[in-house]
């Protein structure tokens, strides 16, 4: 089971917006219905691994929304994403970032967001 709707908040300004996973886009809005800020993802250094590696697929995939290990294994083709994370970890230390993985179900569904 894919869950369409995912909650997350903008790393700048602290304002909560929603994933939808099935038009794969995110929808900005304030409680008010404002037009919420984009620029969630602003800061984010650029993708250091080689393009078409499976490490370069996942940052870029985490550089625009949150990823999940099923999409990542499933939609992807990435089964030793757990490497390819650590790798990804371990680049964005250096900037003060890191990649948080957010339980999403009892069953082992993980969301994996840049921080």
């Amino acid at each position: 089971m894919v869950i369409r709707y995912q909650q997350h908040t903008c790393r700048k300004c602290g304002q909560r917006y929603t994933y939808d996973s099935q038009e794969d886009k995110y929808l900005f809005t304030y409680d008010n219905g404002e037009s919420a800020c984009e620029h969630w993802f602003g800061g984010i250094p650029d993708n250091p691994f080689r393009p078409g590696t499976q490490n370069h697929r996942i940052y870029e995939a985490m550089r625009r929304r949150p990823v999940t290990n099923a999409e990542m294994v499933r939609v992807m083709g990435i089964f030793k994403y757990t490497s390819r994370i650590s790798s990804v970890r371990r680049y964005l230390e250096g900037f003060g970032m890191t990649v948080l993985a957010t339980p999403m179900n009892k069953e082992g569904l993980y969301s994996y967001q840049m921080t």
